[in-house]
């Protein structure tokens, strides 16, 4: 199977503002899906809240997991 490429972005705040902006970060390859989780407080307690992630490679050769809404394919790259 063919490794896809992928946009990566960031959030970034904007200065003076209360807001981030969505910003690309780089490229890198995707490899498959994968689960994260955090602990978020619901009502005092402490519980998971998953989410899915793009297992990334970079350029480097690190891999990270990357949610979803910060990833993009891109077959042109």
């Amino acid at each position: 199977m063919e490794k896809r490429k992928v946009k990566l972005f960031k959030m970034v705040k904007l200065e003076g503002m209360l807001k981030a902006e969505k910003v690309f970060a780089g490229t890198g390859i995707f490899h498959q899906w994968g689960n994260e989780f955090e602990e978020m407080q619901v009502q005092g307690e402490y519980v998971p809240a998953q989410y899915t992630v793009g297992v990334i490679e970079f350029p480097d050769g690190t891999v990270s997991g990357v949610p979803v809404q910060m990833m993009q394919f891109d077959d042109s790259l």
